[in-house]
């Protein structure tokens, strides 16, 4: 795991070096413990569901996406992954609507 002393921003750096690199195993680590560490921060609660998306973890990204959104109606990232997730079920017309 991480060390104790590492902030919030370091957590984000590291996993998305991982998820860049789709090391996605570990960066799904990485952004957990950053999430249970600092569960306000957007970028880790970001990191953690765009890995999820990856992953094929479908409804939990989506969850997580969706609480994303609900802190702020209009973040381009979280409905991107919201379009994303529709385009990979094929609902073309939700998708078309969140991008």
């Amino acid at each position: 795991m991480s060390d104790d002393f590492e902030s919030s921003k370091d957590l984000e750096e590291k996993g998305f070096r991982h998820w860049e690199r789709f090391e996605l195993e570990e960066a799904l680590q990485v952004f957990t413990e950053g999430v249970e560490r600092f569960p306000a921060d957007r970028k880790l609660r970001l990191g953690l569901a765009f890995t999820r998306l990856d992953l094929g973890d479908l409804p939990q990204a989506r969850g997580l996406f969706e609480e994303l959104l609900q802190l702020d109606p209009k973040d381009d990232e979280s409905w991107w992954g919201i379009g994303r997730i529709h385009l990979l079920l094929s609902n073309y017309g939700e998708a078309r609507y969140a991008f």
